[in-house]
């Protein structure tokens, strides 16, 4: 995202001004942001007046979600999805929207690599579960410690903790 003062350098300091009037936001870079955190510059850089006209609607703002109703025009004052299904709706769009807020469309980051350790283990989790509730049901309640203290084990080895009922 690029500062909202000076759209030259990256956003990286969020200044919020608290009035009367209410709450407002800015995405600023470090040096509009202390120039603004000194008084020497307002928060919005001055622009001319201009006249009122009125604002035409987005491209796209009839596109309406099929499962959940929310329309495109609707999502870009929320800027929050209605449901999974609005991403497909409004896909062609989004390109435009995600460009503006992150400084680009498309993923930059580390790609996703699932740990296939802990992917074992979490399955064997799951597996000892299900035999500790036919365990408990079946009243087999030395049974049914050992599995919870094997279910124990690998949650420690995960990395998890159960929240106790205390």
């Amino acid at each position: 995202m690029l500062c909202e003062r000076c759209k030259v350098r990256p956003a990286t300091q969020k200044v919020v001004e608290v009035t009367a009037g209410g709450r407002r936001e800015w995405h600023l870079c470090d040096e509009c942001a202390l120039e603004v955190a000194y008084g020497l510059v307002p928060p919005e850089p001055e622009e001319p007046e201009k006249p009122e006209t009125p604002e035409a609607p987005p491209p796209g703002a009839e596109l309406r979600c099929p499962t959940c109703g929310l329309t495109y025009a609707e999502f870009l004052k929320v800027l929050r999805f209605g449901c999974s299904d609005c991403y497909q709706a409004f896909r062609e769009n989004l390109k435009v929207v995600f460009q503006e807020l992150h400084g680009s469309a498309q993923y930059l980051g580390q790609p996703y690599k699932p740990d296939p350790q802990k992917a074992r283990l979490v399955h064997e989790l799951e597996h000892l579960q299900a035999r500790l509730e036919t365990a408990v049901l079946n009243e087999d309640f030395e049974r049914a410690a050992a599995l919870r203290d094997e279910i124990q084990k690998i949650l420690e080895n995960l990395g998890w903790t159960i929240a106790s009922g205390n």
